[in-house]
């Protein structure tokens, strides 16, 4: 069972936010935390996952966390893949922070390259899913 949080907010790309002042980086991860902390109290947006938790109240394990950006047109795409990887990081952080992954290292993480969608309501959503997976995991 995974985790989906449905966020209404855009991933952008890090060319407008990297080489800014650190509180600017700082400002955009703490957005990022406050809607990931806003889907949580929404129940119909995400089924609970079945996590397997330290005793600091932390994900124990490897998660997958597999990332969709819709925006409202094609023209919004993000059309460098390494940027499009490079997006996800003030979101990874806030994950980090909310404790839905233990760390965003390649030892306690695994996320491919994030898909893009046109969105059909013309609005921007950021759509993760946080799956269990590795020892530890229960299933």
């Amino acid at each position: 069972m995974a985790l989906v949080l449905r966020i209404p907010r855009r991933l952008e790309s890090p060319n407008t936010w990297n080489g800014r002042h650190w509180r600017v980086k700082h400002r955009i991860s703490q957005e990022w935390e406050d809607c990931v902390r806003s889907c949580e109290k929404d129940a119909d947006t995400y089924e609970r996952p079945v996590l397997t938790f330290d005793a600091d109240g932390n994900v124990a394990h490897r998660v997958r966390v597999t990332v969709e950006r819709y925006v409202p047109s094609m023209r919004n795409f993000i059309r460098d893949d390494d940027n499009l990887r490079f997006a996800v990081k003030p979101l990874l952080d806030a994950l980090k922070r909310q404790g839905y992954i233990k760390n965003d290292s390649r030892r306690w993480l695994e996320h491919p390259t994030p898909t893009q969608h046109v969105s059909t309501d013309g609005k921007d959503w950021t759509v993760v899913t946080i799956e269990p997976i590795g020892e530890g995991a229960r299933q």
